[in-house]
């Protein structure tokens, strides 16, 4: 779920080559009602948010082997609604997490029928799940100003951490668990998850709202200003044994809204949403200033396939009918697209 924001209701220029790959755009496979994937790997699952307190949130699944979309895939399998807006899903070995936030809870998922096999509630907002170790987990919170500790033995909440300020984004980085505030918040916390207590932070732009690591072991961290544009955006190369900010890019552009920071397989270039697709050498000395992908289109969220590059890349169209996905190859030819449920928020890839 993201705040509702003028800056993204602004649209970039249609160029002449685009018009004429959108015109050759292919729709891909789509399963019937009630048809369901033979198995969940190789493919993609596609987090559907759908509209706020309509408790219609889903998920999609794209079948990699054969190029099929198949919707609602909790609903028809656990035959009850997932729940209102989820927002992210983690994959372990055997179990999916999926973490429904306005429902405040988490479904775990058997990721070999896609059953449920446990709920976790207790939460105020929940974001993002990150495993800690082989039996605790953290949950970051959008409104709570703490993070949940989660058993993952019993799958429920021991203890919070106090953070007084939203978080969203995780990552474990060597024995550390690097937090980014969010909501007003301009830091990222340390946790050091043995003793469960912060540690220590590093100030960044406002509102942090997306991290990867890069190959160099480099933590990048992108920053949209603030929701009422109150700082510049930027991208932040962080080196996380040290803790010290190598480099900040800026943008040209207050009113620029930076969001979905992903980086390929190889660690190597960076890509996220800001008036199109943009990509990004992590040796490159400036943000480019076009675009990879262009496109009249008003992206919500974009994924890159760890394995070949690929670019998933989501529209949500007005926000009340259903989105789109679509694929594009890594010299940003269009690739292929899918019809999928109410806004599609997140990728994840299950290989």
């Amino acid at each position: 779920m993201k705040r509702t924001n003028t800056k993204f209701l602004k649209t970039s220029l249609l160029i002449a080559g685009m018009l004429f790959i959108v015109g050759c755009e292919q729709n891909g496979n789509l399963a019937s009602d009630n048809d369901l994937p033979g198995s969940f790997s190789p493919g993609v699952f596609i987090i559907n948010e759908g509209n706020f307190g309509s408790g219609n949130g889903s998920v999609s699944y794209l079948d990699l082997a054969e190029s099929k979309m198949y919707n609602h895939i909790f609903q028809e399998i656990n035959d009850r609604s997932l729940g209102d807006i989820p927002q992210s899903m983690y994959i372990t070995e055997s179990l999916g997490f999926i973490v429904i936030n306005n429902s405040a809870k988490i479904e775990v998922i058997n990721m070999d029928d896609f059953r449920s096999v446990n709920t976790i509630s207790g939460f105020s907002s929940p974001r993002h799940f990150l495993p800690v170790s082989d039996s605790i987990a953290y949950v970051s919170d959008m409104f709570s100003g703490s993070i949940s500790v989660v058993n993952l033995d019993n799958f429920t909440i021991t203890k919070t951490i106090e953070t007084g300020i939203s978080t969203e984004q995780m990552m474990k980085i060597d024995d550390e668990i690097f937090v980014a505030n969010w909501m007003d918040g301009n830091k990222i916390l340390i946790i050091n998850p043995i003793i469960g207590e912060i540690i220590d932070s590093i100030e960044v732009i406002i509102e942090p709202n997306s991290m990867v690591l890069d190959k160099n072991h480099k933590l990048w961290v992108l920053c949209s200003g603030g929701y009422l544009n109150e700082e510049m955006p930027g991208i932040l190369r962080i080196d996380p044994s040290s803790r010290k900010k190598e480099e900040t890019f800026r943008f040209s552009v207050l009113e620029s809204s930076p969001s979905h920071l992903c980086i390929n397989g190889l660690g190597d270039t960076l890509y996220f949403l800001n008036n199109g697709i943009i990509q990004m050498p992590v040796s490159d000395t400036k943000i480019p200033s076009e675009p990879l992908v262009q496109t009249e289109k008003l992206f919500y969220s974009i994924g890159i396939d760890p394995e070949n590059g690929i670019i998933y890349a989501a529209d949500a169209v007005d926000y009340q009918q259903k989105g789109k996905v679509f694929r594009y190859l890594p010299d940003a030819t269009l690739k292929d697209s899918f019809d999928v449920d109410i806004i599609p928020g997140s990728f994840v890839f299950n290989r």
